[in-house]
């Protein structure tokens, strides 16, 4: 029985939910952790992909138990945009372990917007992914929103000085 209405099932929504807070408490336990501990955001990145992969391993052998999968192999481009994927992962923990060492949580989380575009940008040409107007307008979506909400504060501040001017 699949849903078709935008607001989902409920239990995918629960899952979504505990996801958003387990990411926000790492984000900010990370930038504790790089100020507090003096940490390196290589250090970081390094030790928040080891306790994922253990995690993936453990659900993995459990799936592996219940006998409900069947390995296939793998094509050669199913092999490279899985590396392509790693390496992009890596790198966007990396820069926001640098963020968030380096700014606010709050800035550097917003960054983590980016990655999509990133991915996008990055498949049309090793991927061969087609570009499609939702593409494009997604693409410029993202960009503008990281945009204010990165700028918010100073546009206010600008606009706060100039009503200030006028007052008095």
């Amino acid at each position: 029985n699949y849903q078709q209405d935008a607001l989902g099932e409920p239990i995918g929504n629960i899952l979504i939910f505990i996801a958003m807070l387990g990411y926000s408490y790492y984000v900010f336990q990370s930038r504790k952790i790089l100020h507090t501990k003096n940490h390196h955001a290589l250090q970081t990145t390094f030790l928040t992909f080891i306790f994922t992969t253990i995690c993936s391993f453990i659900v993995l052998l459990f799936v592996f138990s219940t006998g409900n999968i069947v390995i296939k192999s793998l094509p050669y481009e199913g092999i490279f945009g899985f590396l392509l994927v790693g390496i992009g992962s890596v790198a966007q923990y990396l820069l926001l372990q640098i963020g968030i060492k380096q700014t606010s949580a709050f800035t550097a989380s917003l960054f983590q917007y980016i990655a999509p575009f990133i991915g996008a940008a990055a498949a049309i040409p090793l991927l061969q992914e087609q570009v499609t107007p939702s593409l494009f307008i997604g693409g410029i979506l993202i960009l503008v929103g990281v945009f204010i909400a990165t700028t918010y504060e100073e546009v206010k501040k600008r606009f706060a000085k100039k009503i200030f001017k006028k007052t008095s």
